[in-house]
């Protein structure tokens, strides 16, 4: 097939893209794959993507096949979940699957790892990772084995078996009793308190010459076992044929580098604002997920409402610090950060951090910029900065609200703007405006 992406109104830029595709008969097939950190081109993101796509010489790229599985980033002891469907499109005969189980050392376990699929049938399956060391997998190839069988009896009078099917047994504790143990140590604290009070009623009848034949035996204790229903019966009719599985991931730890621990602001008048930047890197071969947060420094956190996130948090060692003059609102917190939180591509390598310090009160301030990093590297300690800063009493203060003349329209285009600008000129969009309104003349 062949489709063509046309621009309008350019006749001359057309792109035509080339469909190729084989398709094929299978009686078993794997489908449906839900949670493929992967779906599309259009979802890769860095170079660290493009060993999901393959492209040839001629430009082709290969789709997505349907029995790839993409687990993308996983951190160290989280477990990851892939859902996907096998289908069995024989109309007469049963097949067994089995997945393997720790092959490679890898911790990829499936749900149900063996059953029997019966005609026309279709079982859900559940894949997980759970790594407890840096893993990485680019299309590591895992058979799933699959071979047509008979059953004793038509699938209509078996039940669909896998390895999920439990049983429910009751035995009694003597019975499992371990080896070296007595009866006394298997049963409950309920069973010996009520052994005690019969050995306790047979020695007030031996007191009173009471009979000892009338005293009843004690029922033995059960315990439930929860057992694995056994394989039915079966008796292969074919071959046993292989089904690759694409698994891919990576696996590893976040680590970042951040060279400031203390940011301290100048002496800052009421109602202004300091900024100081710094760099947040990412050293690591996966994304790094971070979030700020403001812990003032006896340990109590500071919340805020503001869509800015409000952090409290150091000596400048490198950076811009700058001052500005800026109306706030007046709860507006006096620590803020830019941007509150976001994730570090490994080849993105760094993010560009802004701390703001805007007094609205008379005070000497101080505070911790927290960071919380997800799956961080345990030999690196978690990213803490302190703030400090001293905000100063102005001789006057002119609270004023801010005016629509310039962005609402209402200047004279021909006006010439500032420094002998040309009439049109674009203004600098951080030009304030402040009106005056004639009151009239009083009496």
């Amino acid at each position: 097939g062949r489709i063509n992406l046309s621009l309008k109104q350019n006749i001359y830029e057309t792109t035509p893209v080339l469909l190729v595709g084989e398709g094929y008969s299978d009686y078993v097939t794997i489908s449906n794959i839900h949670g493929n950190r992967i779906q599309s081109v259009n979802d890769l993101d860095d170079d660290n993507d493009a060993d999901d796509i393959d492209e040839d010489e001629e430009g082709q790229i290969e789709a997505i096949l349907t029995n790839q599985i993409n687990f993308g980033e996983c951190h160290l002891g989280e477990t990851s979940e892939i859902f996907f469907a096998l289908t069995n499109h024989s109309t007469e005969e049963p097949i067994r699957f089995q997945f393997p189980v720790d092959e490679d050392n890898i911790p990829i376990t499936f749900t149900p790892n063996v059953g029997h699929l019966h005609p026309g049938c279709t079982k859900d399956i559940v894949a997980k990772l759970n790594p407890a060391e840096p893993l990485k997998l680019s299309k590591h190839v895992l058979e799933c084995s699959v071979t047509k069988i008979s059953l004793d009896d038509s699938p209509d009078q078996i039940a669909d078996w896998d390895s999920r099917l439990q049983t429910i047994r009751w035995v009694e504790v003597d019975l499992v009793k371990p080896q070296g143990s007595s009866s006394e140590e298997l049963k409950s604290p309920k069973a010996k308190s009520s052994k005690e009070s019969r050995k306790g009623k047979s020695r007030e009848r031996e007191k009173t010459g009471g009979s000892s034949s009338s005293v009843e035996k004690p029922r033995p204790e059960k315990r439930r076992l929860l057992e694995t229903t056994p394989e039915p019966s079966y008796l292969a009719t074919g071959d046993t044929r292989y089904i690759p599985l694409l698994v891919s991931t990576h696996a590893d730890v976040s680590k970042y580098r951040c060279g400031v621990e203390h940011i301290h602001f100048k002496d800052t008048m009421l109602f202004q604002t300091r900024f100081y930047e710094f760099d947040l890197r990412n050293d690591g071969s996966t994304s790094l997920v971070y979030e700020w947060d403001i812990v003032s420094r006896d340990g109590e956190r500071v919340h805020f409402d503001s869509p800015r996130s409000s952090l409290r948090a150091g000596t400048p060692r490198s950076g811009t610090d700058a001052l500005t003059p800026l109306y706030r609102e007046p709860d507006t917190e006096t620590f803020t950060v830019e941007p509150q939180g976001g994730v570090i591509k490994p080849g993105e390598k760094r993010h560009k951090i802004r701390v703001n310090f805007s007094p609205l009160q008379l005070s000497d301030w101080s505070a911790n910029l927290v960071c919380r990093i997800g799956n961080l590297d345990p030999s690196l300690a978690p990213l803490e900065i302190v703030l400090s800063g001293k905000s100063g009493l102005p001789y006057a203060h002119f609270e004023l609200p801010d005016s629509d003349y310039i962005h609402g329209n209402r200047r004279n285009p021909d006006l010439r703007g500032p420094g002998g600008a040309p009439p049109g000129a674009p203004l600098n969009p951080n030009t304030k405006c402040l009106e005056f309104a004639s009151v009239g003349l009083g009496k």
